[in-house]
């Protein structure tokens, strides 16, 4: 909380007390996918979620925004502010984290502002928190304090001057006070001899303000109430309520019967003091405190009606949060918080902690999301809440016994209904396999053709109908997805960058260089794609419909696959257009395709995997070169070529490779991902089903990957994996053909970039080694064995 002292030309330099008690935590621990948001979306999206139009349910949605979800499928408003509240962490300061104008606000503010008294002390950081328990750490003091104090520095040195003895005098109080938000040993200077009386009222409100950092809140309270009885201090105002917050931090200190009595005393004067007392809007919130730590159930029975009230109260979060908190206790069982943990299926950390000591992790988890699931059945059967059915369709697998069941459940849940658009997603995943594609198409293109949706629903909905494309040219237009909250970019409105302070999004993936762009493939896109043999893929690449740096990935990665095929003809062809689209190599591609078939050919076409680091047969690994060809970014691999023959058909890289989020496992089964919602919508798996364009062609794809072939870089006296039948290492094959063309112009410059994938991995039997030593040995005064002073592996 913050606030002016309206008439006194000053603001309060300590304020926000309502959290100093909270310690820092932290949101849902993982990553949002790039084009799904479980936080709400974008500015547009949270209006309309707030003004009634529920989107798709998410499971892993922070248990405020599930809160809104309940709300809103039982009949209850959200409005503006208590959405706005309830997504954001509850109670932290309001998000001041604004790089372009940090320097004014908060501590930044503060040290700016102290600088223009001549000769205080430099200080270079300030503390807020004090250290906790458990290495925890608790914030002790706010932005709001400081920004008062810098308003009030300002107001005091235009009053009686920025080089006066009297101003240098509050500033070292000032700074006493908040040395106090972290150290216990902060001391108060002496006060100034003399002092007038405006410098006496402050540091009388600053020695109040200081016993409060310090703990010491029962003389904290007797210091505010003797400032409230002086009419003449210009802290009069404020003096009531800062009383009965250090009576109530008190309180919740000491735990005494008689010091909850006195601090509820507090809190109904202030409560009933006249309309307009400073901080009398904040006596419902400590009175909820208190009754949070002394009498919790009588405040669970209380928050129970408010919670179910039909219109939201602005301060909504603060009631949730401490409904949350006292269920988590185990105070009571809401159906609310019990719906919301069943959505999500978790086991208990203790239960998980103790799974993991026996290697049962697994089992736990099959065992909870079992349970989950027959208490959400069980919920809807008995009531007919669509909330209810929500959770047991997310919980609920393709092809599982009740599937069918609830499926035609779903089906029958009326369009006006919020449940509505949760209940097609579920619907759809659970019939995609087996329902007519066509029937399928129909209803997913109705409702893509609302106007209604939300990014991250539209997105969900677009990776579905793109799955039951009708053919190539259908699937193009369904391949893309809408990036949002780029950057965390303040301007979109997106809220996932308070919970999610540190989330990066993946470079490389969208429509422009490095973070930048609006869209790019879905992960079910990339998944089809590379399942997709060359021929398609080039024609892929050649779509003037995708953006031009798609296209660039689908073409790379088709080059790296006509190259392990031996497919010279179509090696060439992407050389022409990888000219275009990768200009940095337009040299070295134009080598490839001008030069004759044979060891020369070959050479060049080794040459450009030596180059480039991210290149790969499917997208799920490869990584986009950016920028000069010094700063293309990834590791070598070790590629192998085999001799043409008929190699056994190989399987495509596993799905759980494309499910981002860090909800599956690698390892896991094609029939337990979801590379629709990427896991964000419930534990029900939502396994790839491949349009039949692309049926039509998997036997083809899959032998062509029998071709395909990386073998595991070795490092130091670890033995050299064994060679497939038939094959031979490309590093190998260069190295031959540099020994062997001593005159060839790029045979230096191949054996410089061979001692580079040395460096970096994919090198081939000490491949380095020798690329290093031929370079010295054969091209010593050549630019490029002055840039390889060194082999490495």
């Amino acid at each position: 909380m913050a606030g002016r002292l309206k008439g006194v030309g000053a603001a309060v330099a300590v304020l926000a007390l309502a959290g100093a008690s909270a310690a820092h935590a932290s949101g849902p621990g993982s990553e949002s996918p790039w084009y799904l948001d479980q936080f709400g979306g974008e500015a547009a999206d949270l209006k309309r979620l707030y003004d009634g139009q529920l989107g798709i349910v998410m499971a892993r949605s922070p248990r405020p925004q599930l809160y809104i979800a309940w709300r809103l499928l039982h009949g209850q408003k959200v409005g503006q502010a208590a959405g706005d509240a309830l997504s954001t962490p509850c109670c932290d300061p309001p998000w001041r984290w604004r790089y372009d104008a940090r320097e004014n606000v908060g501590t930044d503010g503060w040290l700016k502002a102290r600088k223009a008294v001549p000769g205080v002390a430099e200080i270079g950081f300030l503390s807020t928190d004090r250290d906790g328990a458990n290495y925890t750490s608790v914030v002790n003091c706010f932005d709001e304090a400081f920004d008062t104090a810098s308003a009030t520095l300002k107001d005091r040195a235009a009053k009686y001057g920025v080089g006066s003895p009297e101003l240098r005098a509050w500033v070292d109080a000032q700074d006493a006070v908040f040395q106090a938000c972290h150290d216990p040993e902060a001391k108060l200077p002496a006060p100034l001899a003399g002092a007038p009386a405006w410098l006496k009222a402050d540091r009388a409100y600053q020695e109040a303000a200081f016993e409060l950092y310090q703990g010491r809140n029962g003389e904290a309270a007797i210091r505010f109430a003797a400032i409230g009885k002086d009419k003449a201090s210009p802290w009069r105002p404020l003096a009531p309520y800062l009383r009965t917050r250090a009576l109530v931090r008190s309180a919740l200190a000491e735990k005494t019967g008689d010091s909850f009595a006195g601090a509820r005393a507090a809190v109904a004067d202030l409560a009933k003091a006249s309309p307009g007392t400073f901080g009398q809007g904040e006596a419902r919130k400590m009175r909820h405190l208190l009754d949070f730590r002394d009498r919790p159930r009588q405040l669970m029975a209380h928050l129970d009606k408010e919670l179910a009230a039909k219109e939201a109260l602005p301060d909504i979060a603060v009631s949730f949060r401490d409904y949350s908190s006292l269920y988590d206790k185990g105070v009571a069982s809401p159906e609310v918080l019990d719906w919301v943990a069943t959505l999500r299926a978790q086991p208990d950390s203790k239960a998980r902690d103790a799974a993991e000591g026996a290697g049962e992790v697994a089992a736990l988890e099959r065992k909870t999301r079992a349970a989950a699931l027959a208490r959400a059945r069980t919920r809807w059967a008995a009531g007919r809440d669509p909330a209810w059915l929500i959770a047991a369709l997310a919980l609920t697998d393709p092809g599982a016994p009740d599937g069918a069941e609830l499926a035609a459940a779903a089906a029958k849940v009326a369009p006006d209904s919020p449940a509505w658009l949760s209940a097609q997603y579920h619907l759809t995943r659970l019939t995609l396999t087996q329902a007519d594609p066509a029937a399928t198409r129909a209803r997913l293109d109705a409702i893509l053709r609302r106007s209604d949706l939300s990014v991250s629903d539209r997105n969900v909905f677009t990776a579905q109908r793109a799955q039951v494309a009708a053919d190539a040219a259908d699937f193009i237009r369904l391949a893309l997805r809408k990036r949002l909250c780029a950057d965390m970019d303040e301007k979109s409105g997106c809220v996932r960058g308070y919970w999610q302070a540190d989330a990066v999004q993946p470079s490389g993936v969208y429509d422009g260089q490095g973070w930048e762009g609006t869209q790019g493939f879905g992960e079910d896109a990339r998944a089809v794609i590379d399942r997709l043999p060359l021929n398609d893929r080039i024609a892929l690449s050649r779509d003037p419909r995708l953006p031009e740096a798609l296209r660039l990935d689908v073409a790379l990665t088709s080059y790296a696959r006509a190259v392990a095929l031996g497919d010279h003809a179509s090696a060439d062809g992407l050389a022409a257009d990888l000219e275009k689209l990768l200009p940095q190599l337009a040299d070295d591609w134009k080598r490839v395709r001008t030069t004759s078939a044979g060891s020369d050919k070959r050479f060049y076409e080794f040459f450009i995997l030596a180059k480039v680091p991210g290149i790969r047969i499917d997208l799920v690994d490869y990584t986009r070169p950016e920028g000069k060809v010094a700063e293309f970014q990834q590791y070598w691999t070790d590629w192998i070529i085999l001799a043409k023959g008929r190699p056994a058909a190989a399987d495509p890289p596993a799905l759980a490779l494309y499910q981002d989020g860090g909800v599956i496992d690698d390892d896991a089964p094609d029939a337990a991902t979801d590379l629709t919602c990427l896991g964000e919508c419930g534990l029900g798996a939502s396994p790839l089903r491949l349009p039949d364009f692309a049926q039509a062609q998997a036997g083809q794809a899959q032998a062509e990957r029998g071709y395909f072939v990386r073998i595991k870089p070795t490092y130091g006296d670890e033995p050299t994996a064994s060679m497939p039948a038939g094959g031979v290492a490309a590093w190998d094959e260069m190295l031959a053909y540099a020994a062997a063309h001593p005159k060839n112009a790029q045979v230096p410059e191949a054996l410089y970039w061979l001692v580079r994938v040395g460096r970096y991995g994919g090198s081939h039997n000490h491949s380095g080694r020798r690329a290093f030593q031929l370079l010295h040995k054969a091209y010593p005064t050549s630019t490029w064995a002055k840039r390889s002073p060194y082999y490495y592996d």
